[in-house]
């Protein structure tokens, strides 16, 4: 027994070594890979944009890679556990709604385990869906990208928003639907399980707060499916880009900026529309000086939010 117990733990410890060095190579070529597509994101008409593109896609090649991503059991790992969050200090929202004696008792019971999620792409954790009540994220970007024949859309989600991977809202019959989650930014996620569930049901006022975040994101597809089909797409761009702003941006002196890098071929996949337009779109925005790029990556909107 001692010896079965000290060759387990000699396992856990390799698992963590392998899994800690893949982390830091994984860290290294996601900020290059978030590098490259801002730089493309920036201009489409660099003499170097073909010479890019192939860097790029050599990142996320690597990315992809098992020998990057570690296996641990035979599974391809893409996140770490990390410590565990108190979810109503780093989303204090939730929590609004509480009085004050039941938000200080809320604060510090309402602690779940936080994982740390990079690499390309993402399998969220199975939990069981009938008692789970999903994953928060508490930092980063990720999006949600479904495809039905040769029609590819993403749905961007990032702090806030609340995720239950496991739902499928019908059966797919005539056109089932491929769909993945991509790591757009190193994110943080806070595993909503039994218990956090359990927790919810003991003030009416969480149930509400939380329910909410689900419908929030239902919301934010539809108004996006409307914004799709305006007739022009700089309409599209402008309207998207400023939806982005409501939900995740910051008001700065120049304007509000959008914190996210999004390449012209995402944006594309949001609103409906081929890069190249989205290309001209955005130069359009650009020389009304409606969009301008943020320095520290992003976009900066002026006041007019409005399509003409």
């Amino acid at each position: 027994m001692a010896v079965e117990r000290a060759t387990d733990a000699g396992r856990q410890r390799s698992a963590v070594s392998m899994s800690a060095r893949a982390a830091t190579v994984q860290e290294r070529l996601q900020r290059e890979a978030a590098r490259l597509r801002r730089v493309l994101a920036e201009s489409s008409r660099r003499s170097d944009q073909p010479a890019l593109e192939a860097r790029l896609h050599r990142v996320e090649r690597a990315l992809r890679r098992s020998d990057v991503a570690p296996r641990v059991n035979g599974h391809q790992t893409a996140q770490t556990l990390t410590e565990m969050s108190l979810i109503f200090r780093e989303d204090p929202d939730l929590a609004g709604s509480l009085s004050e004696g039941d938000r200080a008792i809320a604060e510090n019971v309402f602690r779940a385990a936080a994982i740390t999620v990079f690499g390309a792409r993402w399998e969220p954790p199975e939990l069981d869906d009938q008692t789970s009540y999903g994953l928060l994220i508490l930092d980063g970007l990720l999006g949600r990208r479904v495809r039905v024949g040769d029609a590819t859309a993403t749905e961007l989600l990032s702090f806030g928003d609340i995720l239950r991977p496991w739902d499928e809202p019908f059966k797919w019959e005539a056109a089932p639907p491929d769909s993945e989650f991509r790591v757009l930014s190193t994110a943080r996620i806070a595993i909503l399980d039994e218990r956090i569930t359990r927790l919810i049901g003991r003030w009416p006022e969480l149930v509400v707060s939380f329910s909410g975040r689900l419908l929030r994101r239902a919301r934010n597809a539809e108004y996006v499916m409307a914004v799709s089909h305006l007739r022009r797409v700089e309409d599209r761009l402008l309207a998207t880009l400023w939806h982005l702003a409501s939900n995740w941006g910051r008001v700065t002196p120049s304007g509000v900026r959008v914190p996210f890098a999004l390449t012209h071929e995402l944006l594309g996949e949001i609103i409906g529309a081929r890069r190249p337009s989205v290309t001209a779109a955005m130069k359009q925005l650009q020389q009304r000086n409606q969009v301008t790029r943020a320095p520290e990556g992003g976009y900066i909107l002026t006041q007019d939010r409005s399509p003409d």
